[in-house]
Parts: structure tokens; sequence; C-alpha cells
């Protein structure tokens, strides 16, 4: 008769040895405790902890900040940039009446402003650029939120931001050089977080505002295409069709860029200023009488601002065409600086004699003299 065997009788009709086995079914003895859910707790750690205290960090900078940067004074930037505004205003045209070799995006801010709140108002001029900071932060967090499903990720970046730009003086901030980057980043996180017929209006609007002010931002262009054609292949279900919507949506959206271009240089245009601008522009030029930077120049500004080093201008000494710079820690020395070559070293204390001495020895150059404050 054919018997079916349970492990339990096994022992009978096996080797002695399998005596030492036991039954798989009863463990030898009480099982490990589990070790802690890491993942677990480094993903609460993000989603609470972490994320508050960078957001506290965040809040801390501006509220210390904000207050007080109402308050600052114009840089001579600034008021450059108010008087061809309210000049404008007056009758007396930008590039023609008075010299002018900026894009008009910074004029137009102050022309606006000064309709608005009265000419040489620097409280307003100062909120508006708190605003765009404050704009940046919450693009940043709705735009992390959207991607990466929380805001951790856009929160440290825009910390690192305010990091550095909290840190600038009045010479540096609200500038020109970080409103034309700034409209064009909000195009490209509109593009890329929400993509549609509408932020493609949006970033092509951004864009152009942003080149008004400086037109450098060109360079962000290929990565703000690219966020618009990866929003437009992300709509299209059918990836037979994918390519022939991606390619047109990019099209219209270089149409749309080159219509709010023409329009951003309008006032301009209308103007009759065209040539006027375009000949002002003309002076900063490479190789202008107002760029001669180059090797030599580049070099000796790049060693100043590795170095931290402090300088201001000599004229009281009547030294022209030279730049005389520090060389790493030595206070006692000063090297003058000519065409990547070491051709003079004075005292730190030398006299207006002797740096005009030193001064001739090189030829003339478009730099300035300097010496490392005391």
């Amino acid at each position: 008769m054919n018997r079916t065997m349970l492990q339990d009788d096994a022992p009978s009709l096996v080797s002695p040895r399998s005596k030492t086995r036991r039954r798989r079914d009863v463990p030898a003895s009480a099982p490990a405790p589990k070790p802690p859910d890491m993942e677990s707790w480094a993903a609460w750690l993000i989603q609470a902890p972490l994320t508050l205290g960078v957001l506290g960090i965040i809040g801390f900078q501006l509220a210390t900040w904000a207050p007080h940067y109402l308050n600052w004074p114009w840089f001579s930037d600034h008021d450059v940039f108010a008087t061809l505004a309210q000049g404008w205003s007056e009758g007396r045209l930008p590039y023609r009446d008075l010299a002018g070799n900026n894009f008009p995006g910074t004029v137009y801010l102050f022309w606006v402003l000064g309709k608005l709140f009265g000419w040489g108002n620097t409280v307003a001029f100062y909120a508006v650029d708190a605003g765009f900071v404050l704009m940046l932060g919450a693009v940043m967090l709705a735009w992390s939120r959207r991607r990466f499903g929380q805001i951790l990720p856009g929160a440290i970046g825009y910390a690192t931001f305010l990091t550095y730009y909290l840190s600038l003086d009045f010479t540096r901030a609200a500038q020109r050089d970080w409103h034309g980057p700034f409209f064009v980043m909000i195009g490209i996180l509109a593009a890329d977080g929400w993509p549609g017929r509408v932020t493609r209006i949006v970033s092509a609007l951004a864009a152009a505002i942003g080149f008004a002010f400086r037109p450098q931002v060109v360079l962000l262009f290929p990565a703000l295409a690219l966020a618009v054609a990866q929003g437009a292949w992300s709509e299209t279900d059918d990836r037979d069709k994918a390519p022939a919507r991606t390619a047109r949506a990019v099209l219209l959206w270089g149409v749309l860029l080159a219509g709010f271009l023409a329009l951003a240089f309008a006032p301009i245009v209308a103007s009759g200023l065209g040539e006027d601008f375009l000949r002002g522009v003309k002076l900063t030029f490479y190789g202008s009488r107002y760029n001669k930077v180059g090797p030599s120049t580049f070099s000796a500004q790049l060693l100043l601002q590795a170095l931290h080093l402090r300088h201001q201008p000599l004229a009281e000494a009547g030294v022209r065409g030279q730049t005389l710079v520090v060389v790493g820690d030595l206070p006692a020395d000063v090297f003058l600086l000519h065409r990547e070559q070491r051709l003079g070293v004075l005292p730190f204390d030398a006299s207006d004699e002797e740096i005009q001495e030193a001064a001739e020895q090189v030829s003339d150059s478009s730099e300035h003299a300097s010496l490392p404050f005391g």
C-alpha cells in the first residue's frame, strides 16, 4: 500500500545523520529584530524637519534683509538709467540727447516707476527688485513641487541663490545683469513645470523682456527652447505624431519670441532712435575704445578678484595707463603689471614721484593705476 510520509516520519526511514536536522516549520530560536527602516526615516526627515529647516533659513534671510534693503541709495548705474527715463519723459531723448550704451529694459523700468511713484523714488525701485527675488523663490518652490513632488530641491536652490544675492552691496545689487536672466529663468521654469500653450507664450514674453535688459541672456535661449520642446513632446500621446507636433510648438514659440522682441524695442524705433541706439551700443563692442579687455587686463582683474584685493585709483599721482597690483599677501611690495609681465616693484608706501617714475617705464594702455588700501 502506498504511504505518504510527513516530515516528522522521515527520521525513521533515513540514516541516523538526518536526526540532527531540525524541523523546517519550527524556528530554532526567536527571530532577530528587524533593522530600522532607514528609507522611511530618511523620507520623513526630508519631508518634514529638513524642509522646514531650509524654509526657516530662507525666511530668516529675507526678514533680516528686506527692511534695510528698501532704504539703500542708488548706485551710479541706477542714477544713469533713471536720468535717461526722466529725460525721455521730459522730451530729451535717450541715446541722442542723453548718452547711453545699454539696452533699454532698465530705462523702461525706471520710466514706469517714475510715472507711478515719482522720479527719484529709490524705495520703489528696490521694492520691485525685492519683488523679483520673492517671485523667483515662489516659482522655484512651485516648480520643485511640480517636478519632484516636494519643495525641498527648490528650497535648497533658492537658499543658495539668496546666500549669494543678499551678500551683494549697493554697487552690485538690483543690476540688469541679474534682471535679464531672472526673466529668462522664470520662462524656463514655467515651460518645464507646466507645459502647454499658455506657458509657451509666457516663456517667449519673459525671454524677450530679459533680452531687453541684457543681450547676454541669449546664452539661455537654447535651454528655454529645450524646455518648450520637452513640454510639447510630453503633451502628445501618439508617439508617431510627437516629433511633428514638437517641431510645430518650437517653431510657434520662436515666432512669438521674435514678435515680443520687436515689441520690446518698439518704443526705441517709434521714437526714431534706432540708429542712435545702435551707435551707442556699438561703443561697448569688443575692440572699441570703451572695451579694451585683453589677456593682460583680464588676467590682472582675475587676480584681483581671486585674491580679494582692494585697490583705489591714483588720479592724484597723475599716473595713467598702468595697473599697480598687490600679488599675494605681501603688503610691503606692489608689483607693476603690464602685458602679463612684472616690470617693476615699488614699496607699499611709495611716494607720488616714485610711482610716476615707475609708470614711465611702461607704454600707454587702457588700464588704470591702482594701489591697495592701507
